[in-house]
């Protein structure tokens, strides 16, 4: 199962870059929001997450993909060691609300510079309310 995320987490990771370059990056990307961890967002999450940025891509199948990147090694690993339980349990509020709306599908794997969520649904209109709240992270820098 570990190694399953692990491939997961390269697999979404080399995603993310492969969609950031061909849209001539995040800037142009009109499915792609980045928002860093400000006190606001992360009102619900230990101080921790104050070193850690997020970034939301929509990919063409309609999937959601937040990246957790910690800006240093302990961010990091902080986020390695939250990204062990559930998804509902995450250190963000946005993942363990995504992941307790029995709609979605939530997975998780670490990566080198944090942890990858990964949304799915059905219901296109539920990952399009995620997305556009993530984008409203983006907003209030």
């Amino acid at each position: 199962m570990r190694v399953l995320k692990v491939a997961l987490g390269s697999m979404f990771a080399l995603a993310l870059v492969t969609s950031a370059a061909l849209a001539g990056g995040a800037a142009c990307s009109g499915h792609t929001s980045a928002a860093c961890c400000t006190a606001k967002a992360t009102a619900a999450c230990s101080g921790s997450m104050a070193g850690c940025r997020v970034e939301a891509t929509r990919l063409s199948s309609g999937d959601l993909v937040v990246h957790y990147i910690g800006a240093n090694e302990e961010a990091v690993k902080y986020l390695h060691a939250k990204a062990e339980g559930s998804a509902d349990k995450f250190c963000c509020g946005m993942t363990q609300k995504m992941a307790s709306n029995d709609k979605c599908k939530v997975d998780m794997a670490r990566v080198s510079n944090g942890v990858i969520v990964f949304v799915t649904s059905a219901n296109k209109d539920v990952v399009d309310q995620y997305e556009k709240e993530f984008a409203s992270l983006n907003s209030t820098k």
